[in-house]
């Protein structure tokens, strides 16, 4: 038996039948709601009202044209960003003014990371070297500081003799650096 199903109660007819995490209906009236589904859907295609994908439409928020990616898409791909970070910052506002829930979920993501530990430091490590030409720009930008590419020639502060860089952080000459 399958350790995700449990007993649950359909929310239409309210007989008990067993299925998974998100199950809210029976086997019999989940396929009559599929069926009302398709009728619909059929009912939407004779009447024109359907949107084929790749199809061109009109964003409800700026009502730019976009083009359909999806049956449930209704923003082009600038609202639908805003309009996921507005739903988002919502969903953080009510978690957090439920301190009991925030708790628990602040738990699970605990527990979560540390039953996939290694997850987490493989996803952790992908991130860092991800961004870290664009850290080291900004650093380095911020510093002032610039890494001369090896194997350029440069003149020493020092001597003013012309010389090879072979480190990245390399300012002076063989000899300057020894009489240091």
């Amino acid at each position: 038996m399958n350790p995700r199903l449990s007993l649950k109660t359909c929310s239409t007819c309210k007989t008990e039948f067993m299925g998974g995490t998100r199950a809210i209906f029976c086997p019999s009236c989940r396929a009559e709601r599929i069926r009302q589904r398709d009728r619909e859907k059929h009912q939407r295609k004779r009447a024109g009202t359907l949107r084929k994908i790749s199809s061109t439409d009109l964003c409800d928020k700026c009502g730019q044209p976009y083009t359909v990616n999806g049956g449930y898409q209704k923003f082009c791909p600038i609202c639908a960003e805003i309009e996921r970070k507005s739903r988002q910052r919502e969903s953080h506002l009510r978690m957090q003014a439920d301190p009991v829930r925030h708790r628990r979920m602040i738990e699970r993501a605990r527990a979560w990371a540390l039953s996939h530990r290694e997850r987490v430091a493989d996803a952790l490590r992908r991130s860092y070297l991800r961004n870290l030409k664009e850290r080291t720009e900004r650093r380095r930008s911020r510093t002032g500081l610039k890494l001369k590419p090896l194997g350029r020639v440069e003149i020493c502060p020092r001597c003013l003799q012309q010389f090879l860089v072979t480190e990245r952080n390399q300012r002076y000459c063989d000899g300057c650096r020894e009489g240091r």
